[in-house]
């Protein structure tokens, strides 16, 4: 069953972070990551949302793999964290339990 998640943060020193994902079977398969930072190459957005898809909404499972596929791109994150990517994606599925 498809489930839609939602979830918005402001870690401290960060920029606003928004993302709303469906869920299915316990993987992430369409996400939308917005809110008030940048991201560079501006495509860096598409590739980071795509390698999510697929991926179980856990914290720790998200933040390894954020970090290891940016560190290998060149995608750079302005005004966010990978952390705080991963911490609104479960946070988000935690609260529609």
């Amino acid at each position: 069953m498809l489930r839609w998640r939602a979830g918005t943060i402001k870690a401290p020193g960060e920029k606003l972070l928004r993302v709303r994902f469906a869920e299915e079977e316990g993987r992430i398969v369409n996400i939308a990551i917005s809110g008030d930072f940048f991201m560079h190459p501006e495509d860096g957005i598409e590739r980071l949302q795509d390698m999510l898809a697929g991926l179980p909404p856990d914290e720790k499972i998200i933040a390894e793999n954020l970090k290891i596929f940016i560190s290998g791109s060149t995608i750079e994150l302005v005004g966010i964290s990978a952390e705080s990517i991963a911490r609104v994606i479960a946070t988000a599925q935690a609260m529609e339990r």
